[in-house]
């Protein structure tokens, strides 16, 4: 993560902003980072201010994780692409060997000067081709699948209607927005 890209960032917005993105950046435990961010609130005497500082830091924090979260899927594409790479010339490998043993030309079992390759059956799988219920009682298991209905649990706690079994709960959540007067000044 590039703080120093997103600190002269806040910078640009607040200079209390960007102090406090630096000592974030220097805490080492998650106990630290806590104190830093409650002080916000109890060091500043200007409710606006604290209120633009607190929201610029999140704004810049939420550009940081998209930023993350972006070069990590990246990240995973790039791997993915490799390793199923890898895995294709793995099974070419052995497809390869089963051909050849099966024409003939290579032995079920091979030995080199350190390593061996043997050719082994695998143990019985079976693949249905029907569907289940066609088949005779005694080849087939029956599994019931409850899950719950949670839209029509929240549906019956909004009428007052209570369900034995269960915990409704509505937890909050911060939004982060420009006031009127800072839409007109860009």
């Amino acid at each position: 993560m590039n703080l120093a890209l997103a600190q002269q960032s806040l910078a640009e917005l607040s200079q209390t902003a960007a102090h406090l993105w630096e000592q974030l950046s220097n805490c080492q435990t998650p106990e630290e980072e806590a104190a830093i961010i409650t002080a916000i609130w109890e060091t500043q005497e200007v409710q606006e201010e604290v209120i633009d500082i607190q929201a610029e830091l999140a704004l810049q924090l939420n550009a940081e994780i998209a930023a993350i979260k972006q070069r990590l899927e990246h990240l995973k594409a790039v791997h993915q692409s490799a390793l199923l790479r890898l895995e294709r010339w793995r099974q070419k490998l052995d497809e390869t060997i089963l051909e050849q043993a099966a024409t003939g030309i290579l032995p079920e079992q091979m030995i080199g000067n350190s390593l061996r390759i043997t050719i082994k059956e695998n143990p019985p799988s079976c693949e249905v081709l029907i569907d289940a219920e066609q088949l005779p009682p005694k080849y087939r298991k029956e599994k019931t699948v409850y899950s719950a209905n949670k839209k029509a649990i929240i549906a019956a706690w909004k009428k007052g209607i209570p369900v034995n079994g269960t915990h409704i709960e509505r937890k909050r959540r911060v939004v982060y927005a420009l006031t009127a007067t800072a839409i007109h000044s860009f």
